[in-house]
């Protein structure tokens, strides 16, 4: 009696091989699929099949046009058929470009259709290989096509190409394997398992609890899955804790996408292996190569990186700005100047001279040439001071008129300029400095991004906008998000960044005691981009991941500092998020209300790094150097802020 055979991968990934062994009576010269055979074949493609698909056969071309009908008639597609035959020459080995072209085509009648099945009928293994190889590189594959292989390979060169690849392992595959012989069992890696029978009597029957295509990504079963990342504050931190009295050193995780990785393994019954990467464009090529299942920190999604691998859908925005060394005031005598603008400076010279006019005709008329004009000059000047009126010059009506208007605009003046000396001095404005993308492009002489800039660069040079080009220009590439913020702090440099990192990594390494950034964040927004996970392209478990990973980013809820989320009658949970398949979950905390747990958890940190710079500084400070650095922080008027009253008062003595 033939049977139908199920491989499953324990634990990580499972993929099904049905395969089926009569006693048929197989003639190794002849390609045709016997009648048994082909009642069989026909069985597993009603399974395969669905009622809204359309069906693409891949054949060798080695079986004849009969035995392709047979094939076609035994599915019934009612949504339409593609038959594409890639002929083997001989033993060769089939021609890649040949593999391409079809590929390509079959994937535009995927792209149109509904949904599709797909069967692969070769008794080649180079064939199969080439097909997984192609069916990969062009994506002609996605979760909800089924793909169905029928072959005549030994069960052992059959297991090697489903663990070799990619597409035959992940993918919703099946095998229907013409062999008699079984192939053993495995306690690592793929085992063969019994799921049903079939026979010419009754055809084909799967056990209970049993499927031919089952659900492989609701659970995995406790398995350890690849996935990459590197600390990017607020989003991934990575914390060496040192344990006495052994001296163990545990890592501890935390972070707004460690948070999200960590609610998808308990929600998929998996645990995080973090592969070691060097660099952030490493990070992502794992994911293009697809050593790891996804990254576990969310990427802008950017034309350039489309075109190497996928994203899970959207649920962040990344705000890219600038950020830049904080104008600071240098002392310069100019500032004795600056509380009165040049327009009312000049104003002032102005009513002096034409005061000077009036009380020269003045004493000229009642006092002759006893009054020289120094000293005529000498009284405006000493009443513009603040000093006082010598009585001579009050003697007439006309006098008292001139020096009364003269003293009554001095008071105002004199008033206006030492408020706003006192503001200046005590409370100073700080200098312009560029806040939008066209004042960053004329003012720094570059903007430095770390190495996973690459695509920012390519895709800004190829921007239609003039500025973003401009911008592409300035960028520069240097090791390390560090070091470009290290260069904003110290030269004319702006760094590039997400506006969320940038505020956190301030608040956590560029932050004095005082309160007082070294570096600001630009107002202007230049870039919006959507933001997620990279995943590999066509991933068959996105659909999964994405359902979840919207469910905790779109909560609302009353929460507090310290989240706990009770889920299934479990434990708390401190600081993160357990979910399960039960829909009520219950928050407690206090009357903070906050849009979705991804907010929470990204402002959480932001705080907590506030706290924690804070605490450095503190800590840095104690007894007289602490008192010291009090007395140096305050804002008493320093020698060189009152340089210029001194160098007026020496110019008077000269």
């Amino acid at each position: 009696m033939p049977t139908a055979l199920s491989l499953r991968e324990g634990a990580l990934i499972s993929f099904l091989i049905i395969c089926v062994s009569a006693r048929f009576h197989y003639d190794a010269k002849t390609t045709e699929f016997q009648d048994d055979e082909g009642r069989a074949i026909g069985a597993a493609l009603e399974m395969a099949s669905r009622s809204t698909c359309a069906l693409v056969l891949f054949n060798d071309g080695t079986q004849s046009s009969g035995s392709v009908a047979k094939i076609i008639h035994q599915a019934r597609p009612p949504w339409g058929v593609g038959v594409f035959h890639i002929p083997l020459h001989g033993e060769a080995e089939p021609n890649q470009s040949q593999f391409t072209q079809v590929v390509a085509e079959a994937r535009k009648m995927r792209i149109s259709s509904r949904c599709v099945s797909v069967v692969v009928a070769s008794r080649s293994a180079a064939f199969l290989s080439r097909f997984a190889a192609a069916s990969l590189r062009d994506r002609l594959l996605v979760w909800e096509t089924r793909l169905l292989l029928v072959t005549q390979l030994d069960p052992a060169v059959l297991q090697a190409l489903f663990r070799d690849h990619w597409n035959f392992a992940m993918m919703n595959t099946a095998a229907l394997n013409l062999e008699e012989r079984h192939g053993e069992r495995s306690k690592n890696g793929p085992q063969v398992v019994r799921v049903g029978a079939w026979t010419p009597e009754h055809g084909l029957f799967v056990r209970q609890r049993q499927s031919v295509f089952p659900d492989k990504y609701s659970n995995f079963h406790g398995a350890r899955v690849n996935v990459t990342a590197l600390p990017w504050p607020p989003n991934w931190e990575e914390e060496t804790l040192t344990y006495s009295p052994d001296g163990a050193r545990v890592t501890r995780y935390s972070g707004t996408d460690y948070f999200a990785m960590e609610t998808l393994a308990q929600v998929f019954n998996f645990s995080i292996n973090l592969i070691p990467t060097k660099d952030f464009v490493e990070v992502t090529n794992k994911v293009e190569e697809r050593t790891a299942f996804l990254t576990g920190l969310t990427y802008a999604i950017i034309p350039k990186r489309l075109e190497r691998h996928d994203f899970i859908l959207a649920y962040d925005f990344f705000y890219s700005t600038f950020s830049m060394a904080t104008p600071s005031l240098e002392p310069r005598w100019q500032n004795l100047f600056r509380p009165l603008s040049p327009q009312v400076w000049a104003a002032v010279v102005s009513s002096l001279l034409v005061a000077f006019v009036a009380v020269r005709l003045v004493c000229r008329v009642t006092e002759g040439n006893t009054v020289t004009t120094s000293h005529e000059f000498q009284e405006l000047f000493k009443i513009l001071l603040g000093q006082d009126l010598d009585q001579r010059f009050a003697r007439t009506l006309a006098g008292r008129v001139v020096f009364g208007a003269w003293l009554v605009f001095a008071l105002v003046i004199g008033s206006a300029y030492r408020g706003n000396l006192t503001a200046s001095l005590t409370l100073p404005v700080l200098p312009s400095r560029p806040e939008t993308l066209r004042e960053i492009v004329e003012a720094a002489d570059g903007i430095c991004m770390p190495p996973y800039g690459e695509d920012w660069k390519r895709s800004l040079l190829a921007s239609d906008y003039e500025l973003y080009r401009r911008l592409g220009e300035l960028l520069y590439i240097v090791p390390s998000s560090d070091k470009a913020l290290h260069l904003a702090s110290e030269q004319n440099f702006a760094a590039m960044a997400n506006r969320r990192y940038l505020d956190y990594i301030i608040a956590l390494n560029f932050t004095e005691a005082s309160g007082r950034s070294k570096l600001y964040v630009g107002k202007d927004n230049f870039y919006i981009t959507p933001a997620g996970f990279p995943i590999p392209h066509d991933a068959p478990y996105k659909p999964k991941f994405q359902k979840y990973i919207f469910a905790f980013a779109e909560v609302s809820s009353n929460i507090s500092r310290e989240l706990r989320v009770y889920s299934g009658g479990g434990d708390a949970r401190d600081s993160s998020c357990t979910a399960s398949s039960n829909k009520n979950v219950n928050v407690r905390g206090d009357d903070e209300f906050v849009q979705g747990l991804y907010v929470k958890w990204r402002k959480d940190m932001v705080e907590e790094a506030r706290k924690r710079s804070l605490k450095k500084h503190r800590a840095e400070r104690s007894g007289k150097e602490s008192e010291k650095e009090d007395e140096e922080a305050s804002r008493a008027l320093t020698l060189t802020l009152m340089q210029g009253p001194f160098l007026i008062l020496a110019f008077g003595w000269a």
